[in-house]
């Protein structure tokens, strides 16, 4: 997520929707939930990068998120091979 939002970052994409199937993420970077110690580093990392950019963090169920999944792991096969 934060490799990504550095990505839209320094190429201008400023309103955002960001899905994750992690619930507990979601109301972590939604405020609603104390940040675990633990991911606390990477949290604040994302955190910065909404200072400059417009972020809607968005519960995606992985049940419908299998047509994403097929594609990132075409990708991730392709890469291994070049």
């Amino acid at each position: 997520m934060r490799e990504g939002l550095q990505y839209c970052f320094e190429n201008n994409l400023t309103n955002i929707i960001l899905e994750t199937d992690s619930l507990a993420l979601v109301h972590i970077l939604n405020g609603d939930w104390e940040t675990p110690w633990s991911v606390t580093m990477e949290v604040n990392s994302i955190n910065r990068l909404r200072n400059f950019i417009l972020v809607r963090v968005k519960l995606s169920l992985r049940e419908v998120n299998t047509l994403a999944d097929f594609f990132a792991n075409l990708v991730f096969q392709f890469c291994r091979y070049i």
